[in-house]
This record gives structure tokens, sequence and C-alpha cells, in this order.
């Protein structure tokens, strides 16, 4: 090459680096000659928030997609914050979702100016004061579940505002369905849950009805307790040819008692008839305290009027539901005790399953019970009930005619109870309009 090609080919070379620099001094004048307007920042924000939803979820979810930086989401949650409490006039508060368990619970706290702390801590009431107890005035989201009551009142004498919210509410997940389940995320979803109003708050029961349920729960242990020893009881007499005449449960001991035992026998039967007799005395102050709520509640007392309900039943039924006015209708009623059927209907298509079997399982087996009562009992007051039965167990069978009845009795307590009134047979009811007719 001779000179005057190297001078020219360095020629092109220095223009083409020349006209390089020119086109970078006029980008980076054009993005930094004025400061970001506040509804720009706005609008990107928006736009990271349309993009991360379609994506596969909230802001702080984004379980689908590639792992963001930590410092990213968090500069993400601050802007999205600060433009939220520009958006509403309103202060900015924080947010926390806390994945309650037995032994550990996990912490996702948003804070005010947009950042993210997650914290694993003891469910214990000194680890949870230490962990939120010195921090402002939080809106707190927990599921529904044994610890939850205990935990929302710690959290609530801390100063918080705590919603305990129902897990069977799929929004509050913001996903169709979770591959991945961490209690990480979990804390994660429900802190989203809690900043964009995605959940439904379960009832929380008063302390007098929790205290009748954990009276029933006493009660019923011990009785299923005192079956068991008395069906191991029959069954080593039965293995030598013994039996015990049929009687009630409470007085076994003494029916035992009647027959002749060999003294091999008697050494097994000596332990078990002890602890037969101190559950009959400890069942006994149960049913005295049954016995007191029947007396002082009125509607419970009003309940125990219905055929076929007694105190146990009408308690179980006042304790679950608590408060009367939750429900607007008697099918809300039945729903809500899982007496209702399955369905999973689509267009032209209707098809229904078996029961649901949601809520209470011991207020939906009682009032089976109370339904086979009335089905077995002849009687002028429960006349309607039965012929009614009767006609549904022509169409469905005998055991579907017994749910659809505990259905009908479950709408008929809540109607008594509503409008405060005592059972009457609809013979009755039919003669006393006749009367006011007339």
């Amino acid at each position: 090459m001779t000179a005057r090609e190297r001078r020219g080919a360095n020629g092109r070379h220095a223009r083409s680096s020349r006209d390089c620099t020119r086109r970078r001094e006029k980008v980076s004048r054009s993005c930094f000659s004025r400061r970001e307007s506040r509804q720009e920042r706005i609008s990107r924000v928006t736009c990271i928030d349309v993009f991360t939803t379609r994506a596969g979820g909230s802001l702080d979810e984004m379980k689908r997609q590639p792992p963001v930086r930590r410092g990213t989401r968090n500069r993400v949650h601050r802007l999205f914050s600060a433009v939220s409490a520009a958006r509403t006039g309103r202060p900015a508060v924080e947010y926390i979702g806390i994945d309650v368990h037995k032994n550990e619970s996990q912490i996702c706290l948003l804070t005010d100016d947009g950042e993210i702390i997650e914290r694993r801590v003891a469910t214990r009431r000194d680890r949870l004061a230490e962990a939120l107890g010195s921090r402002s005035r939080a809106r707190i989201v927990i599921e529904s579940s044994t610890e939850s009551e205990w935990v929302a009142r710690c959290l609530e004498n801390l100063g918080h505002e705590v919603v305990v919210a129902d897990p069977n509410y799929a929004p509050m997940y913001a996903t169709r369905s979770r591959r991945v389940k961490t209690d990480r995320r979990d804390a994660q979803a429900l802190m989203d849950a809690c900043r964009l109003g995605a959940y439904r708050a379960a009832h929380r029961t008063s302390d007098e009805q929790r205290r009748v349920r954990a009276l029933l729960i006493t009660r019923d242990t011990l009785v299923r307790s005192r079956t068991r020893i008395i069906q191991v009881l029959r069954s080593l007499l039965r293995r030598e040819g013994i039996r015990v005449r049929t009687g009630e449960a409470v007085y076994f001991a003494r029916r035992l008692a009647e027959v002749e035992l060999t003294p091999w026998l008697s050494s097994l039967a000596s332990p078990l008839v002890a602890v037969l007799e101190s559950v009959n005395h400890e069942l006994g102050s149960i049913e005295r305290v049954l016995k007191g709520i029947v007396e002082s509640d009125a509607n419970v007392r009003r309940l125990c009027s219905v055929p076929g309900i007694g105190p146990v039943t009408a308690a179980a039924f006042v304790s679950t539901l608590d408060r009367v006015e939750r429900f607007r209708s008697a099918h809300e009623v039945e729903a809500y005790l899982g007496l209702v059927p399955r369905e999973y209907s689509s267009g032209e298509r209707r098809q229904l399953g078996a029961l649901t079997k949601a809520g209470n399982s011991r207020v939906r087996w009682l009032l089976v019970e109370a339904s086979w009562i009335i089905l077995r009992t002849k009687g002028d007051n429960t006349l309607a009930l039965r012929e009614w039965a009767g006609r549904v167990a022509l169409r469905r069978g005998r055991s579907i005619a017994v749910v659809a009845l505990a259905r009908r009795l479950a709408g008929i307590l809540y109607a008594m109870w509503r409008d405060k009134q005592e059972f009457a047979p609809l013979s009755a009811r039919k003669q006393s309009q006749q009367t006011a007719a007339a």
C-alpha cells in the first residue's frame, strides 16, 4: 500500500470515529436534557405493573418468570408505593403478609417507601412483638387457621390492623395453579393481597361461642373414649363366652358387675372400668355446664323445641353460626354447613355431585342424626317432615332423603333463630292461619 492510500484509509477511520462520537453526544443530550416528569414516572411504573401481571401474577410473585435481582424488585415497589400515595392522596402505609405455622412463621413486609423485608420468626408472642412491635401501624393479612386467632389478637395489641383471610379464596394467591409452593412465596402472596385488597375476610368467632365450641370438642372426645372402652370390654368378655346385657353407656359398669368374671379377666377389666368411671364423671360435669348454657341462652333454648334437636345439637349450631345476621337466607346456611351438592356446570351442561362437606363436620353429622330420629319417631309434630322425606326417598333412596332432611332442618333452625319463634308443626300453623282468617 502506498503512502497516499494509507493516508486515505486513516482519514476514513477518523471521520467514522468522529461521527460515532457526535451520535453518542446527541443521544445523551436528548436523554438527559430534562428531568423525568412525575406523569412519565407514573406511566412507566404502570407499564411495569401491567407487563408483570400479564407475565404471571403480581409484582412480587412472578413465579414463572426468571429471577429478578432483589435491588430491582425493591426499586419497583418503592416507585409503586410513591405513585399509589400520589394517586390516592393518602399517606403510604406498610403492608405485611404472614404465613403462620405451628413452630415458625414467615413474614413479608412492604415498607412505606417500597422496600421489601423478609424474616422468619418463631410463632411466639415475644418473637412477634420483637419483630413487629416497634413498627408503625400496618395492615396485616394472615390465613385463617388453628393459630390465627391468638396471633391476630397479639398483633392487634401491638397496634396493627389485622385481617384474618379465608384461605379458600383463590384470587388471594393471584395464580391459577401453584406448582412451586414455599412459605416465602405464600407470605409474598399474602402481602400482595393485602396491598391490592384481593382477599376475603373470614368471620372471627366471639369469645363466648369459642368457649362453647371447646366444650363440645371436649365432650365429643370423652364420648368417643367411653365408646371405645366399652367396645374393648365387650370384646374381651365375648372371647370367654360372657355376655353383658344392653343398656345406656353411663350404666355399663353396673351391668358388668352383674356377671361373674375369672380372676385373670377381672384383672384385665379393672383398669378399664376405673377409666370408664372417671370418664362418666367428667361427662356428667360437662352435661351440667351444657344445661346451664341452655337455660341462659334464649336462642339455644328456642332451637331445642324442634323434635330431634337436643342441647348438644342446638349449642353446636349456635356456636358455629355465631351471628345469624351473617347469612341472608337459609340456603347460605346450608351451603356454609356443607349440606349442598357440588356443582361442575358449563354452558348448557349441568352436573351435580356429592355433598361439598364444607364447614363444621360436627354440626353436619349431628343434623343427620337428628334426621334419623325424626324418621324413626312417630308423632304428629313430625308428620309433615316425615311425609316430605318419604317422597324424597321414593325418588332418590332413603340415605339421600335423610341428608335432604338434615339440610331442611338447618334451614328451619336458621329461620327460627332469625325470626325468634318457637317450632310449630305444619298442621298447627295451618290451623292458626284458618283461625286468624275466620
